[in-house]
């Protein structure tokens, strides 16, 4: 059972493109990577674009923030012993430092604790807390972890210990007995970005707890710190994440704390050019070490040190530390392929071995995943009993399949993508069996491919230093906001070689007008003996510094022999039906053709490629194409040819109205709707009201992966502002009034990322409420004594109505029932 890789080309509609290439003065690729990416028009573009300190939100959102900060002040004032309980990862270790620096300077009494990965186990523990409690500790804040440690909490509490948590993991069940909870994913929640690291949710607390006690103490120096923990827990590095991250990477490339500065020697790294890719994959898996094959304690001594002279020797000792990791790590992975390729073509692997190091199996299985391309766990046997990580690929959920046979393990937890569990030696055959079968019915045809989601199709003389740096202002760079991948067709190389251990490494010369290009390939030098005739290549930019010269060179992500012109003969011999293999990796779902009544409807995702060809052939079969594209009903944005007939003649839309011409739909003259874009969003309401007026279609084509959301979603966010976009939009209001800034809709709408209408929908909701005042320039007026319910507005009833309809027809994930819905208009 081989796993393909297909490549999945983002859409872009070209006249956003061009609009926001003009507007911000950046190069096509720039604007056509933001629209792809989802930046509807040059509000949010210029947003994504200029990061600035307005994606930072008030930490005394945060909740149960006031009453953290409160008892916290009252220990110090009354010199409280503190302690500080984190977890042994690189989060943890960068939370714990940081909370126990800001204490310190605030004249805190304060020590902290770190969990052994192999005697403790992850988070809150009976005897942990017991001890901390003995060792004359009144006030426990953890950081990281804790939101659910509910017997423990309680531990804690009858020993007269009271407890902060401090998290940011998802809260199931019963919750942790506590002061504070402070955890920006609780259901309670109006924090605007859910999805901080366990050290973002400290730095918050630091914050706020600073501006409460009002000392010349600052924390936003400790944003290294928060850098390095935010990449290394692979959260979102979105939103607010993004503009911490950003703000910490200056502060390494400037003038790091001597722990982060010893960390990034160790790893061979200059300050003034590191990047979240050199945190992600060389300071966080040193700092990681001494929790996988020692104790975590000493990367915390290492982030509290006070000179070079002091945090040096910990980072030599873990980067020693690492270099054991990865001699294990490489021992365990040859024995670990060997039993995987036992295994043939199993859809799912399960491999165990006799004290294999449980510090690293998890790694272990990552590679495995990436080499064979399907679910694995790598389990560890000791004494009867094995501990086993694993890691899956999308479509199969690990957490929810061991559930499922949870009678069969002494203990399990995780997520999706991600879980890990014990398990009797005597079970794990029983165990493999029933795994694989799950494996086997999930994957029923194949298991799925890999997809590289490529940005923007591009011409290498296109490429230049400029275009990288404009595209490395979209970062930094992570899970959630990955480097912009482009992709070329057709291009010989002009030399092929390899190098690296191994010969892992594939490098090839690129002709490029009259000169040329570098591009690498990590783990891909056993490609070069097929790399016959003109290859497409999908990468991202990257400079190579080599004594000192800067060159532009191409990271390839993956690489195949072009196959353009099958493709092209494929989809002549029947255009308005017919799907290639390259389509179908395009949009990664099959063609379908059906009828609904006496309509005939297609589904077929590849307009990327195909789209004019695709509107031609329904003029060549005199079949008016109103064409829907997100932004209105057109016929011009197919970019129709003359030889179509359609040149000089009257257009079946006036783009300008968005209403039909005379006769495209009347007196039974055929006509297709054609839909290049999800239908959501206001826009689609008012052309609705037109098309009830016409004729039913006598056909309905689709021509989007219905899976492809990221651009619709946004276009709902912006027209339909939820609870946390109100927050925003109050927010800002808040901050404009304290300032004495002029406010208007057309300004809210522009900080932002609404459309004029979402923003007065929001004044609306605030006007209802009596928050604001439209008629004094939108001023703020006093607040309410009681907390306000926003389902008080009839507005807001109203607007989140039709914001659920446009988030249920995205969530169509099937053709045939698109297509009776948007068939319903004309019942």
């Amino acid at each position: 059972m081989s796993r393909e890789t297909i490549w999945q080309v983002r859409r872009a509609d070209q006249a956003a493109v061009e609009s926001i290439r003009r507007e911000l003065g950046v190069s096509r690729i720039t604007a056509q990577v933001l629209v792809a990416r989802g930046a509807i028009n040059s509000a949010i573009a210029r947003q994504r674009y200029q990061l600035s300190e307005e994606s930072l939100h008030s930490p005394w959102l945060l909740p149960d923030i006031k009453a953290a900060v409160k008892r916290i002040a009252e220990a110090i004032a009354r010199q409280e012993l503190i302690t500080v309980y984190g977890d042994y990862d690189v989060d943890g270790q960068t939370a714990t430092a940081l909370l126990v620096t800001v204490l310190r300077r605030l004249q805190a009494r304060v020590r902290y604790y770190i969990p052994s990965r192999f005697d403790e186990g992850y988070g809150l523990n009976a005897q942990a807390v017991t001890e901390i409690a003995q060792s004359g500790s009144t006030l426990l804040i953890t950081v990281d972890c804790g939101t659910t440690a509910v017997s423990e909490t309680a531990l804690a509490h009858s020993l007269g210990l009271d407890c902060i948590v401090t998290d940011h993991h998802e809260p199931a069940g019963e919750l942790a007995q506590s002061v504070a909870l402070v955890n920006p994913k609780l259901a309670h929640s109006t924090y605007p970005w859910p999805h901080l690291a366990g050290v973002g949710v400290a730095y918050k607390l630091a914050t706020a707890l600073v501006e409460h006690m009002n000392k010349p103490v600052h924390s936003a120096d400790l944003l290294d710190l928060v850098a390095l923990g935010t990449v290394a827990d692979v959260v979102p590095l979105l939103d607010e994440n993004r503009r911490l991250v950003a703000a910490g990477l200056e502060k390494i490339n400037a003038a790091p704390i001597p722990g982060i500065a010893a960390l990034a020697a160790a790893s061979q790294l200059s300050p003034g050019s590191i990047e979240s890719s050199h945190l992600a994959f060389q300071m966080a898996p040193r700092l990681n070490a001494g929790g996988r094959i020692a104790h975590a304690t000493a990367g915390v001594d290492m982030l509290l040190a006070v000179s070079m002279s002091e945090a040096l020797p910990i980072a030599a000792k873990l980067d020693a530390e690492n270099r054991t990791r990865q001699a294990i790590e490489e021992q365990i992975l040859e024995e670990a392929k060997a039993l995987a390729d036992a295994q043939a073509d199993a859809p799912l692997h399960l491999v165990a071995g006799e004290n294999w190091h449980p510090g690293v199996i998890g790694i272990v299985a990552s590679r495995l995943v990436e080499l064979y391309g399907r679910p694995t766990f790598v389990l560890s046997c000791a004494d009867g009993v094995a501990t086993a990580s694993g890691r899956s690929i999308q479509g199969f959920h690990i957490t929810q399949v061991l559930e499922k046979h949870a009678a069969l393990l002494e203990r399990f937890g995780g997520h999706a993508m991600a879980a890990g569990f014990t398990v009797q030696v005597d079970r794990i055959e029983e165990l493999r069996q029933a795994l694989v079968a799950e494996a086997a019915a999930t994957f029923s045809d194949g298991v799925p491919p890999a997809v590289v989601d490529i940005d923007a199709v591009v011409d290498l003389t296109e490429l230049d230093t400029k275009v990288m740096a404009e595209l490395n202002r979209l970062g930094p760079f992570g899970y959630g906001n990955p480097a912009p991948v482009l992709c070329c067709y057709g291009i010989k190389p002009l030399h092929i070689k390899t190098v690296g251990k191994d010969n892992g490494v594939l490098r090839l010369t690129l002709p490029v007008a009259r000169s040329q290009i570098t591009a690498v390939g990590f783990r891909l030098g056993h490609l070069a003996a097929e790399l016959s005739g003109p290859q497409d290549l999908a990468f991202t930019l990257t400079l190579n510094d080599w004594r000192g010269k800067q060159q532009l060179e191409l990271r390839l992500r993956h690489i195949k022999r072009s196959e353009a012109s099958t493709s092209r003969e494929v989809h002549q011999a029947a255009p308005e039906v017919a799907a290639t293999h390259d389509e179908a990796a395009v949009s990664g779902a099959k063609p379908v053709r059906c009828a609904v009544g006496d309509v005939t409807c297609c589904y077929n995702p590849t307009y990327q490629y195909h789209g004019k060809e695709y509107i031609e052939s329904l003029l060549q079969r005199n079949i008016h194409p109103l064409v829907w594209e997100g932004s209105g009903l057109t016929h011009q944005g197919m970019q129709i040819p003359a030889s179509t007939g359609y040149s000089g003649k009257q257009p079946p839309v006036d783009p300008a109205q968005n209403s039909p011409a005379p006769g495209v739909g009347m007196q039974g003259n055929p006509w297709a709707l054609v839909l290049t874009a999800a239908p959501v969003g206001e826009m689609w309401r008012a052309v609705t009201q037109r098309l009830r007026q016409m004729s039913r279609p006598h056909e309905v084509h689709v021509l989007y992966p219905l899976d492809e959301r990221e651009a619709a979603i946004a276009q709902v966010d912006a027209d339909w502002p939820d609870r946390p976009v109100l927050v925003q939009v109050f927010i800002e209001l808040r901050d404009r009034n304290k300032n004495k800034h002029s406010i208007s809709p057309e300004i809210i709408a522009q900080q932002l990322g609404l459309t004029l209408a979402g923003a007065n929908r929001a004044l609306a909701v605030f006007a209802e409420l009596g928050l604001v005042d439209p008629e004094k320039g939108w001023t703020l007026l006093p607040q309410p004594a009681q907390k306000l319910d926003l389902h008080q507005s009839v507005s807001y009833n109203r607007y989140m109505a039709k914001r659920l309809a446009d988030t249920q027809t995205l969530s169509i994930k099937e053709p045939q029932a698109l297509f009776a819905k948007i068939l319903r208009l004309w019942r």
